[in-house]
């Protein structure tokens, strides 16, 4: 992997992330090597948090295609005894009952989610538009590794939020 193609994660590696508001994952492997993102083995990859009122274009790319994503923040997961970084988490937020149903419906298209239970979800949605409501709609693997939705819609705030996740397909 040339280090040029892909983000690193290290302090000057974050600090380009945001620079350019642009993050580049490699996830072929169905995790992400430590050592190449500029980490230790010992490390525990930082949290990218862009600035208040921004995003950044979060890029994953798979065996089977690339994930596109705007996003404000980006999260791993691993342990300091690991030389990977297998678990991703980024969050996607929208401040309408009709981009969120629309993310949803991109998301079976795209990743391969369950069509059926996301329809359920936005039926449910559209019938109550106000209400609180925690769903898994469960992993699609459509790029080559797992994409999964968590929603967590509340209709009685403004902004909502959906957690993605990015691991290897099994």
């Amino acid at each position: 992997m040339e280090t040029t193609e892909f983000s690193r994660l290290d302090d000057a590696g974050v600090a380009q992330i945001l620079a350019s508001k642009s993050m580049r994952l490699d996830f072929r492997q169905g995790t992400i090597p430590k050592a190449e993102v500029g980490l230790p083995d010992s490390a525990y990859a930082p949290d990218v948090v862009a600035p208040t009122g921004d995003k950044f274009t979060l890029s994953v790319t798979g065996g089977s295609g690339t994930l596109n994503a705007q996003t404000d923040h980006v999260r791993f997961t691993t342990t300091d005894t690991s030389p990977d970084l297998d678990l991703v988490y980024y969050f996607l937020t929208t401040e309408s009952l009709d981009q969120y149903v629309q993310l949803v419906r991109d998301a079976v298209t795209d990743y391969g989610l369950n069509a059926d239970a996301a329809n359920r979800w936005i039926d449910g949605a559209l019938k109550d538009p106000g209400k609180k409501s925690n769903y898994s709609l469960g992993d699609g693997n459509k790029l080559g590794f797992n994409v999964g939705y968590d929603l967590r819609y509340d209709g009685s705030k403004k902004t909502q939020v959906i957690i993605v996740t990015v691991s290897a397909a099994s």
